[in-house]
């Protein structure tokens, strides 16, 4: 989950685990984009972070935010 402050609608954010991107989700009314179901490889679910991008009146931000490993039910 990413949240844009000043919140604004319609904003697409993208989401990256070990440099790579595993989606996009697009801000709600209260700035938040959420991913779901990202389709994370064999080497990033151990990862402990993630970044999210966006692009906000022409200009790039990113937040970077931390994660629980991800392990696959055996």
């Amino acid at each position: 989950m990413a949240t844009l402050t000043p919140a604004q609608a319609g904003v697409t954010v993208t989401f990256y685990v070990s440099g790579l991107p595993v989606g996009s989700a697009v801000t709600n009314a209260s700035g938040v984009a959420t991913l779901n179901n990202a389709g994370l490889s064999i080497l990033q679910i151990s990862a402990s972070s993630y970044t999210a991008v966006a692009t906000v009146g022409g200009s790039t931000v990113q937040a970077t935010g931390s994660l629980a490993p991800c392990f696959p039910p055996a």
